[in-house]
């Protein structure tokens, strides 16, 4: 058997939320942070 799917999406998650504080460090600029929101909850 593979993965969990809820793992998956945690894993998934965890690194859609360090892109984006790579991002805010690297660019400076404040985005939307219910773009990250959407992302767990389409997991859900």
């Amino acid at each position: 058997m593979g993965l969990p799917l809820y793992y998956i999406c945690i894993v998934f998650y965890i690194f859609s939320l360090l892109k984006y504080f790579f991002k805010q460090e690297f660019y400076g600029n404040k985005k939307n942070p219910k773009k990250i929101g959407l992302l767990l909850i389409r997991c859900l």
